[in-house]
């Protein structure tokens, strides 16, 4: 299943283009990965920092404003 030409996936990869929430949806389907794990990936390489630091930043935040907690791995 082709979820964009191969230019546009190019673009994205780039940083050329954006992508919409939907269309991250599709391309985590084909990877066959959660949505999350895309940008989890993407802000990691983007801030420079390590998956686990960004998972524990994130557990810590959901904490503070008030929702279910969970420990990242």
């Amino acid at each position: 299943m082709s979820i964009s030409s191969r230019a546009h996936i190019s673009m994205l990869e780039r940083g050329l283009k954006g992508v919409t929430i939907e269309k991250m949806i599709e391309i985590a389907e084909v990877m066959e990965v959660h949505p999350l794990t895309v940008l989890l990936d993407s802000f990691s390489n983007y801030e420079g920092v390590t998956a686990e630091r960004l998972l524990n930043q994130i557990a810590e935040e959901i904490r503070l404003i008030g929702g279910r907690e969970f420990e990242a791995q």
